[in-house]
């Protein structure tokens, strides 16, 4: 009896491991994106920024963020910038 609940807890604390990893995870990238959003916003202006939240709505890789914030650095334009990361994710 005892083996079993020590085995029970055992999967329990794995279960909460792989949870607050994955919710550390979304958190980073959730910060990630208002970031970038609100950097967009601010050098290309309000359509500009929401039109790129919706594109990073689901996204969570570090790579893409990082070449966005780039975008966002390099591009004369909303449009390029938008153009840009639409030719980084095909």
């Amino acid at each position: 009896m005892a083996a079993l609940a020590m085995r029970e807890v055992s999967a329990l604390e794995r279960n909460t491991d792989r949870w607050l990893e994955r919710h550390r995870r979304d958190a980073f990238a959730d910060g990630r994106r208002e970031v970038l959003v609100r950097f967009a916003a601010r050098r290309f202006g309000p359509e500009t920024a929401q039109r790129l939240r919706v594109r990073l709505e689901n996204v969570d890789d570090p790579g893409l963020f990082d070449r966005v914030g780039d975008l966002i650095v390099d591009c004369e334009t909303g449009e390029q910038l938008l153009g840009g990361l639409d030719r980084n994710r095909a």
